[in-house]
């Protein structure tokens, strides 16, 4: 078998299958035939009768035939790789399809045919690109111009051709811009993003639009938040890293001539140092911009915000929830010194191309003017406090007036900030009331600076007898993902230790409904029919926090609302060293209808639960039923929980749809 090298025209010696063309091979060859067909060597009746031939029939569907004829309907069935390489250059990233219809065929055609110059460069680019990323490389270049060379009968060596295609590279792409500008519109486009999922009031106000809330996952802000963060963290690797390491080096040691041909007049016709380039203002402000982000990136981890309670008080004013809260807000003098960054920028004169402001402008106004409404707001929401109460575990429960016009559903939270203690803290508390309440209440567990103090001023108050409490703002209400739960017709709600609080008002809401649908005889308008708590708990004094709450739903039927409470602190059920525990318990609880352990008629199980049990019996009590599952409580179980509501909702007909309170 005898192949014809492009280069020579002559056969030599050979099995075309150990061929391997290369890219320039291909687009050279490409170019050829573009020639010929533009030359009129082919028309388009040739082509329609050659696919006419092979068309296939496709009931009521246009005929197409089947991508690997591609090439005998052009004439080019003696090279069918390169037919393949061709189509799939004129079909581009875009299009996947595995047969080509008449239409399709006279589309490719037609680009095929265009004589003008830039659509033959197109094709021999995309012929270059076989792996569709948009660029082609100097190895690649370099091997086109030998081709090109060799087909043009000239002599170039090795050296030459590396030259000139360094002389393209330099023209296509000047100073590896290619990168560098692209990690640069990557960084603008994730610093307007990155302040979209705090901006809470609007996702708030997006999420009561039903079908918004279906397809965006609101309730994943923050995880989203922080995955832009990352985004952010890898732009500026890349286009710094690229600026510090390419950029400045080639400009302080190139030639002269070249210097004063390109980019002198940028620096007043001085070739600077690399010393002299870092001072200038563009990258000094990059500079203290990566500095101040690292910072706040740094003390927004989990370390530095739990750490404060082992320091001395005297140090915790500028710890824990402060180092975050301060080092957060430098993002102000971020965007103000990326402003002055997109204005100075030395390697470019267009203003077209200084676009930053373009990409924040929106976002900023948005963010600054949520930041606006949240100030006035909070000024309103001045309440009274009615009644506090402090239990085991260092809790506070805060029960407040509820200011005129703060309308909330169950399972919101809102903000809370003690003036006394800090003017600028706010902090998020999920509501233990019902929005049916004519009060507000929130439980607050120690575990961080704010925390400790709020729970020690309030503790103070109650023991020194003051018939006036500490001044309390509040800011919200904002939505959270138990919100979400009037979707479902049935809902189960797993809360470890204070993870249960958003669940609280979620079943204080659906008992009302429940109770006012019964009065009204009426189906319930919306909100789920059924409830199931899961509350898990490794300290009996916990039981005490809501201990008055589910005492007042337990009265609404058992067919209704179940809950569960669990305490890990007791050995499990069967076990010899609670057998004792266990049978007080079931007598105490058959005569009285009270649990000896949590002292509420909610019957208390012993150990942690047995969620695989609890998943499989509630896939066979709901058979075909869609199952809302919403948990707060440590990451760990979480992703526990995530699995089995999949791993259930694949072996079962029963679906569940897994939920995860976010602050």
């Amino acid at each position: 078998m005898k192949c014809l090298p492009p280069e020579t025209g002559q056969p030599v010696d050979g099995d075309c299958r150990e061929v391997a063309p290369s890219a320039a091979g291909l687009a050279i060859e490409g170019l050829r035939f573009v020639e010929r067909v533009a030359n009129g060597e082919m028309q388009w009746e040739d082509i329609e009768k050659r696919f006419d031939r092979l068309a296939l029939g496709r009931n009521d569907l246009e005929p197409a035939v089947k991508w690997s004829d591609f090439g005998f309907c052009i004439g080019m069935q003696e090279t069918p790789e390169f037919a393949n390489e061709l189509l799939r250059a004129l079909r581009g990233r875009k299009d996947d399809y595995t047969l080509i219809t008449k239409t399709q065929l006279h589309t490719h055609w037609c680009r095929v045919t265009d004589p003008c110059f830039e659509s033959r460069i197109r094709i021999f680019f995309d012929l270059c690109d076989r792996d569709m990323d948009g660029r082609i490389t100097e190895t690649e270049i370099k091997q086109v111009i030998m081709l090109s060379a060799s087909t043009n009968k000239l002599s170039v060596t090795q050296e030459e051709a590396e030259q000139y295609a360094d002389l393209i590279m330099e023209e296509l792409d000047p100073n590896d811009q290619g990168y560098i500008e692209g990690a640069a519109e990557a960084l603008k486009f994730n610093m307007a993003l990155v302040l979209l999922p705090v901006c809470r009031n609007t996702i708030t106000w997006l999420r009561k639009n039903r079908w918004l809330n279906s397809i965006i996952p609101f309730n994943d802000n923050i995880n989203f938040h922080k995955l832009i963060v990352g985004g952010i963290v890898v732009g500026v690797i890349l286009h710094g890293g690229s600026h510090l390491a390419c950029d400045f080096p080639r400009i302080s040691n190139c030639n002269q001539s070249i210097f004063r041909e390109t980019i002198a007049a940028r620096f007043d016709n001085h070739q600077p140092s690399y010393i002299q380039i870092l001072e200038t203002t563009e990258v000094g402000t990059g500079i203290v911009m990566v500095i101040l982000m690292a910072i706040a990136f740094s003390l927004a981890t989990h370390w530095p915000r739990r750490q404060s309670s082992l320091l001395p008080r005297s140090v915790r004013q500028v710890t824990g929830f402060n180092t975050f809260w301060i080092s957060h807000h430098l993002f102000i003098l971020v965007y103000a010194l990326l402003l002055v960054h997109s204005m100075f920028l030395f390697l470019t004169n267009s203003p077209a191309e200084k676009t930053t402001w373009m990409y924040i402008a929106i976002p900023v106004l948005l963010y600054a003017g949520e930041r606006i409404f949240r100030a006035i707001r909070s000024g309103f929401y001045e309440v009274e406090i009615l009644k506090v109460c402090t239990y085991p575990g260092k809790v506070l429960s805060l029960k407040m007036s509820k200011p005129e016009g703060f309308r909330y559903q169950s399972g919101m939270y809102m903000f809370i900030q003690c003036p006394q203690i800090s003017s600028f803290e706010w902090h998020p508390f999920s509501l233990t009331s019902g929005p049916g309440d004519d009060y507000l209440s929130v439980h607050i567990r120690t575990l961080g600076d704010w925390s400790y103090q709020i729970y020690g001023l309030f503790q103070e108050a109650i023991l020194s007898r003051v018939t006036k409490y500490p001044k309390i703002y509040i800011d919200g209400p904002y939505g959270a993902a138990a919100q979400d739960h009037v979707k479902y017709d049935i809902v189960v709600l797993i809360g470890l230790g204070i993870g249960a609080t958003p669940f609280i008002s979620v079943l204080k809401d659906i008992a009302n409904c429940l109770q006012k649908a019964h009065l009204d005889h009426v189906k319930s308008a919306k909100g789920p029919s059924k409830a199931y708590l899961y509350w898990v708990t490794k300290e009996q004094g916990s039981f005490d926090w809501f201990r008055d709450v589910m005492k007042d739903i337990s009265k609404t039927k058992q067919s209704m609302i179940e809950m569960h409470n669990y305490l890990t602190s007791i050995y499990e059920e069967g076990d010899a060293r609670s057998a004792l525990i266990s049978a007080i318990q079931s007598l105490h609880h058959a005569k009285n209808g009270i649990d000896i352990v949590s002292r509420t008629p909610v019957w208390t199980h012993f150990a942690r639960p047995n969620w695989s049990r609890i998943f499989s019996n509630l896939a066979r009590r709901h058979r075909g039923k869609r199952i809302g599952l919403f948990y707060c409580g440590p990451s760990v179980l979480g992703r526990e929980l995530e699995r089995l509501c999949i791993k259930v909702s694949t072996k079962s007909t029963t679906r569940f749809v897994f939920h995860k309170e976010n602050f």
